[in-house]
């Protein structure tokens, strides 16, 4: 993180033509399970997480409820997943389940917030196991593109 920046977001330069990438930082002082609760991705990540291992939905549906034993089921699923997995439920839930061009979007993340508290323990697996992803600092010379 450049000098000076404490949190937030920043903008640093990538390659020749001055391109931009956007890094968002979760500041040291809040909890990141809490931020996940707070954030339409997180929220949507946790109803994405739950309804793939739930018997009465089809993994892309969008849970209007939420079953404690599926949370853990889902908890423990998240546990498992490698670091590119979990990548991969994150942007596929914001693109299902948050995204502005998906037409149910208000309507499922009305509900992915009004039953992420009861997703907690998702949420609480992913701070435990990804903490690190999340918030270790962005290496830009490694990619190629």
């Amino acid at each position: 993180m450049p000098r000076g920046v404490r949190h937030g977001a920043y903008r640093q330069p990538v390659g020749d033509r001055g391109h931009t990438v956007r890094a968002v930082t979760v500041p040291p002082d809040r909890d990141f399970v809490d931020a996940i609760l707070a954030a339409p991705v997180g929220v949507a990540t946790l109803a994405a997480a739950e309804a793939t291992v739930r018997d009465d939905l089809v993994w892309f549906d969008a849970p209007g409820d939420s079953d404690r034993r599926a949370v853990q089921r889902a908890a423990a699923s998240v546990e498992a997943m490698s670091p590119g997995r979990l990548l991969e439920l994150v942007l596929d839930a914001a693109t299902r389940l948050a995204g502005p061009w998906t037409s149910g979007a208000p309507s499922s993340l009305a509900a992915a917030y009004e039953f992420a508290p009861a997703r907690r323990a998702i949420a609480q697996t992913i701070a435990d196991v990804f903490s690190d992803l999340f918030h270790r600092p962005v290496v830009l010379t490694g990619q190629e593109w």
